[in-house]
């Protein structure tokens, strides 16, 4: 979703009443936490009560207005014909984490019931959270009868923070079932060092959990086709790779020009999922692959990068 636009909204006005909640609710451009079910309208309220299992207990419940998005096929020069290029709308999400899942009700009118999918903590496979400029999402992927899913929620980067907790909250959940040792030799933030600053001030003081140490760490430069000119193309941003006691983590750029990368996207993989990562190279590139598996599902990560990088992926690979 790396080339997905956002729509400007106007900001809020004055707090609305229960009754105007979702009538209002598109005039709302950011995401906002919510108190109670019973703050929310009726339709939701009654969908999600019935999800729940008895004793299940409410951590947390955001509500993200739908968003209007370009698509990622709208990609490179067609981007700056966004004001003619059709635009589409994202559904109006409300998500409750709970002490044991994630329960993400999807609706588009205040009369209907919207659908709800739970997620058990216990079966998520990976998680992504992504923002370019006021565009964001979050999305997971988890386990369900042998197969992968993945759900994914769009917001206005203005609420990101609210997205960030529910997320430290899950990944400290997979790290306590797992069982997974705190860090040994200190946090490893001198393997930092040498990154752009952008990888090297975010990665520390927001991607990384406070006890996580960095085992082992590949830098990427963006990648190009040989030949210059006006037809030059990228095939792949900038990225930092991770291994960390806890995660392999992937922190990218978004798809833009040089000069243009105002996002950043991450990637949790916890290390509990991984079952195998392989390093190959074909002519000039150089590939990492690793597999996650979880009750009977399989997810794969595949990147791509030159061959100055390949004695680190084993590196890597060999500490996985």
């Amino acid at each position: 979703m790396a080339n997905a636009r956002l729509e400007s909204k106007p900001k809020p006005g004055p707090p609305v009443s229960n009754t105007t909640w979702w009538t209002d609710r598109r005039l709302r451009w950011h995401a906002s936490p919510i108190a109670s079910l019973d703050d929310l309208p009726p339709p939701v309220k009654a969908a999600l009560v019935e999800q729940l299992k008895p004793g299940e207990t409410i951590r947390q419940i955001i509500s993200a207005p739908g968003q209007r998005v370009l698509g990622p096929e709208v990609a490179g020069w067609r981007r700056w014909l966004a004001a003619v290029l059709p635009w589409d709308w994202t559904p109006d999400w409300t998500l409750v984490v709970t002490g044991s899942r994630l329960l993400a009700a999807a609706g588009t009118s205040a009369d209907e019931e919207p659908v709800v999918t739970a997620t058990p903590i216990s079966d998520l496979l990976s998680f992504e959270l992504g923002t370019i400029l006021l565009f964001s999402w979050f999305e997971w992927s988890w386990a369900v009868a042998g197969r992968l899913e993945r759900t994914r929620i769009y917001f206005n980067t203005v609420s990101d923070r609210l997205f960030w907790d529910a997320l430290l909250f899950l990944r400290r959940s997979l790290i306590i079932d797992a069982d997974l040792p705190p860090p040994q030799d200190g946090r490893g933030l001198e393997r930092l060092a040498n990154l752009p600053y952008k990888f090297k001030n975010l990665i520390p003081h927001r991607l990384l959990l406070p006890d996580e140490e960095i085992q082992a760490l590949v830098y990427r430069p963006g990648i190009w086709t040989a030949h210059m000119g006006p037809f030059r193309r990228k095939r792949a941003p900038a990225l930092a790779l991770a291994l960390t006691n806890y995660h392999l983590m992937v922190t990218q750029e978004d798809m833009g020009a040089d000069l243009a990368n105002y996002g950043l996207i991450t990637r949790y993989y916890p290390r509990g999922r991984i079952v195998a990562a392989t390093v190959t190279r074909t002519g000039d590139d150089v590939w990492l692959k690793a597999t996650l598996e979880h009750g009977g599902a399989e997810e794969t990560l595949r990147l791509l990068f030159e061959p100055a990088a390949e004695p680190g992926l084993r590196e890597l690979v060999a500490r996985l």
